[in-house]
């Protein structure tokens, strides 16, 4: 990937965060471990819409406010070795994170662990995708409160990991993100 190019996204993100700091760091995992970006794309799509509708006691997706007066996000996917527990497959998937801002438009939200068990019982439970599993060892949906000396630049990171793979310049979901400038 062109080095300009990173260095211009990274802005993007960083001016947005710069307006709404984010609030939240969410890691989601996907029960079919997609390894096809337009896959993964595509899950976070439908989460997205029903989350947002959700929220907002909307009934279509067309109805969905403005990032500036709506709860926004912007999104990553990073891929990761994944090992089958049963059959011991190895290959690579994408799981998905997301940096949760501008909060101060829905005020259900209260904390990591009720914003969790909201994503992941009652959003989730209309996203066949989204892993519904959940242990001490494996979340399929894991909130933290952001915090910017670990999340600022986590994301990007992925970058300079996969850069010699196919689509390993493809981590940030430009389609999914909200972006205000």
């Amino acid at each position: 990937m062109n080095e300009n190019y990173l260095n211009r996204l990274k802005q993007l993100v960083h001016d947005t965060w710069s307006q709404y700091k984010p609030e939240y760091f969410i890691s989601m995992l996907w029960t079919d471990h997609p390894r096809r970006f337009e896959t993964v794309t595509g899950h976070t799509k439908h989460f997205k819409n029903i989350l947002l509708c959700d929220l907002y006691n909307l009934n279509k997706c067309s109805a969905i406010p403005d990032v500036t007066n709506r709860v926004g996000m912007t999104v990553f996917h990073e891929k990761k070795l994944v090992i089958m527990p049963d059959t011991f497959k190895q290959f690579i998937a994408f799981h998905t994170h997301i940096h949760l801002f501008n909060l101060n438009t829905f005020l259900k939200i209260l904390t990591p662990d009720h914003l969790q068990q909201y994503l992941q019982y009652e959003v989730g439970r209309r996203i066949k995708k989204l892993s519904k599993e959940s242990s001490d060892d494996y979340k399929g949906v894991d909130v933290k409160v952001w915090n910017s000396d670990r999340h600022l630049n986590y994301n990007f990171k992925d970058y300079h990991t996969y850069k010699y793979t196919q689509d390993g310049d493809l981590t940030l979901d430009v389609i999914n993100s909200d972006f205000v400038c």
